[in-house]
């Protein structure tokens, strides 16, 4: 296995595709696209969006991100924002100064929708983030920019939703001397939609190649009561050739997570809540993420 610089871009952000497991590529229909899929960022509803994210990991790693979206019509959306991941300093003991790790990642979001607005089927969108990338380790930096490309078609046969995404197009970062690639991601899924009376269900696939890996397979499902105020989610994430377990664990391969929205005339709030449970390959606890979001109509 090779290894990529800017890991803080290989974190699945967001509260809700975390919980469908990753699938997300082709479902993405709201601010949570920026991570997967900038195309579905034309889909968000005109006006602004505000969002943000809270992640805990293993040994007190953070991730706080932060983005704002304007939907400039029925065809346009821009916006950006800013991932922050941070953690307490590190104190090796040896009477020098603690050792300051932290990543700052800055983005800037466009999305597009292709053709007549007017038509209801086949829908087609295309986005693109910039990314300006600040890495910090002790008294060394790198800093680099990448960008990702996304395309979505909707409504295809009326119940059909593709996505495709190339992520973290850029140049290698440099620390000292030595030179890293950025962890790129190519990533294709489909999802399907059907609403019985007042119950609206998805299932989406994902599947990514990344650079310096082998295929990850993500499957995801979320459901939708209450008319759509409440949402419950589960995803399965599997990497080829990857054997995950460990002791005492029933839902080692599963995430779950919950949505909730307070829909008003002018606005609307959603919280969502993520479960990770540990997989005993890439960490041995237990994490939680939450995303909070506000839309004004």
């Amino acid at each position: 296995m090779g290894t990529t610089a800017a890991d803080v871009l290989k974190v699945n952000m967001g509260a809700r595709p975390s919980a469908m497991g990753g699938a997300y590529v082709a479902v993405a229909d709201d601010i949570n696209s920026t991570f997967f899929n900038p195309a579905g960022l034309a889909r968000l509803v005109p006006s602004w969006t505000a969002y943000f994210t809270h992640y805990q990991q293993l040994l007190d790693i953070r991730y706080d991100t932060f983005l704002v979206m304007n939907k400039r019509n029925d065809k346009q959306c821009l916006g950006g924002g800013v991932i922050y991941r941070h953690m307490p300093e590190i104190d090796n003991g040896n009477g020098y100064p603690p050792v300051q790790v932290r990543d700052i990642v800055v983005i800037f979001s466009g999305a597009h929708r292709l053709g007549d607005v007017k038509s209801d089927k086949n829908i087609k969108r295309v986005g693109m983030n910039l990314k300006i990338i600040n890495s910090v380790l002790d008294v060394w930096s790198a800093n680099t920019v990448a960008c990702d490309l996304g395309f979505q078609v909707v409504d295809f046969f009326r119940r059909f939703d593709f996505g495709f995404s190339v992520q973290n197009l850029g140049p290698p970062m440099k620390y000292i001397e030595a030179r890293e690639p950025l962890p790129l991601f190519i990533r294709g899924g489909i999802a399907v939609q059907q609403q019985v009376s007042t119950v609206y269900t998805c299932l989406a696939l994902d599947v990514t190649k990344p650079a310096d890996s082998g295929y990850k397979f993500d499957y995801g499902l979320e459901t939708r009561f209450y008319k759509d105020r409440v949402f419950l989610r589960t995803g399965n994430s599997h990497e080829a050739g990857v054997v995950r377990g460990g002791p005492d664990n029933l839902f080692e391969n599963f995430t779950l997570g919950v949505g909730f929205v307070r829909r008003e005339r002018d606005f609307n709030i959603q919280i969502d809540i993520s479960y990770n449970p540990a997989d005993y390959v890439a960490t041995i606890e237990e994490t939680f993420m939450v995303s909070l979001t506000y839309e004004r109509k």
